[in-house]
């Protein structure tokens, strides 16, 4: 804390939890500034995400976090979520739904060992989770399945950007290859950082760029991001927060659970239906497949508010979303910020289907003006992944 204080960070809470917002080069750009239009700390916001995009870039996260474990341990998972169980030493997304299908929880989970899961969810799920855990248990899986809350013995510092892995190389013992081929994305390896601190890391980031999760115990965080701090200077590292976060996370199309993802609607309404395997057994699948069958009728899609027409204000969520002739209020934001790296408003938002195709139009009602909007192709950036994946690909097709 004292660290991010000294380096400018402005601090929000989430579940008692501090972190940073986003970082002021003076005590007038870290102080918190009130309004419904784009404030002062959006440049502070757009200078992170340029350095993260063009770097390498800190970031202290929060989550909750259980290892589950015991002889039951996967069967019980299996049931709870509707995606697959990753393989050893990979990690995978998981959505949790009701019997009727909606939206629960989002978990990352990571398989450390046979019948040995780390799982992840946003800090503010905490007990919400773990009650629902407890919730599905049947008595044969309380005598088999070990739950152990680690949220507040674990902290997490995030690295991201195009030289995360230099940075990440430079804290690593001799023995570990953080290259691509060895180190994939979703891969999850226990290993030592800066001699001495324990690491449990993790291929991914909320930013959609090339990171790496970083989980330890809470005792190792300041001697941890020191090390972080010092190894990257001659990388030009630099602390971004969750308002940057944020921005690289709508332009991937990503969904915040809480926000885009809700109780409300269902997981084929949020579009989560790569992540759905139909093929298994999982707790609400019923309700799913006859979902699927008779169509969804309403959809979370990813606006872009026309350039021209800019105002400075962007969406925050549940502002009305109307038809693109304006006379029919059809669905509602749900979260938005400015893309920095696309110069545009964004926002997502759930609207009916027939209007979900991308480049349908509507308006929005924003402090009493409408403004345009268009369901733009997802992701508006590419992620890291993908964009690796195209260029090994065209590397494979390059005549020799």
């Amino acid at each position: 804390y004292d660290r991010l204080k000294a380096a400018g960070a402005n601090f929000g809470f989430s579940y008692g939890w501090e972190t940073p917002n986003w970082f002021g080069t003076t005590s007038d750009e870290s102080a918190d500034a009130f309004s419904f239009r784009r404030p002062h700390w959006n440049t502070a916001v757009a200078r992170e995400v340029k350095a993260v995009a063009e770097r390498v870039g800190i970031i202290d996260l929060r989550f909750a976090k259980y290892d589950i474990s015991g002889t039951g341990a996967t069967a019980f998972l299996e049931r709870l979520c509707a995606n697959s169980l990753p393989k050893v030493g990979k990690c995978a997304l998981a959505h949790v739904v009701t019997p009727r299908g909606r939206m629960i929880a989002e978990w990352t989970i990571a398989t450390r060992a046979p019948d040995s899961y780390y799982v992840m969810t946003g800090n503010s799920m905490e007990l919400h989770d773990l009650r629902w855990m407890q919730q599905w248990m049947t008595a044969e899986e309380q005598k088999s399945v070990q739950i152990v809350n680690n949220t507040h013995k674990h902290g997490v510092l995030g690295i991201a950007g195009p030289r995360s892995r230099e940075l990440l190389r430079k804290l690593c013992s001799a023995d570990v290859d953080v290259s691509h081929d060895a180190w994939p994305f979703l891969t999850y390896k226990q290993i030592t950082l800066a001699g001495t601190i324990p690491v449990r890391a993790i291929r991914i980031s909320y930013t959609g760029e090339l990171g790496w999760e970083l989980h330890h115990d809470n005792a190792h965080t300041a001697a941890l991001y020191d090390a972080l701090w010092e190894a990257g200077q001659d990388l030009g590292v630099t602390n971004f927060g969750s308002y940057a976060m944020n921005s690289f996370r709508l332009e991937k199309g990503f969904r915040l659970l809480g926000s885009d993802m809700t109780k409300d609607h269902t997981a084929l309404e949020a579009g989560c239906d790569r992540f759905i395997k139909f093929e298994k057994d999982f707790i609400g699948k019923s309700a799913l497949v006859a979902e699927k069958a008779r169509g969804v009728a309403m959809r979370s899609v990813l606006l872009g508010f026309d350039v021209m027409n800019d105002c400075g204000h962007d969406a925050h969520g549940n502002e009305p979303v109307f038809s693109g002739d304006g006379t029919k209020m059809v669905g509602f934001t749900t979260s938005g910020a400015f893309g920095h790296t696309v110069q545009r408003s964004l926002a997502l938002a759930y609207v009916p289907a027939e209007l979900s195709a991308p480049g349908s139009q509507v308006v929005v009602e924003m402090l009493g003006e409408r403004r345009r909007a268009h369901v733009l192709r997802e992701p508006l950036v590419d992620t890291e992944p993908s964009r690796t994946r195209k260029l090994l690909k065209r590397s494979a097709a390059a005549p020799s």
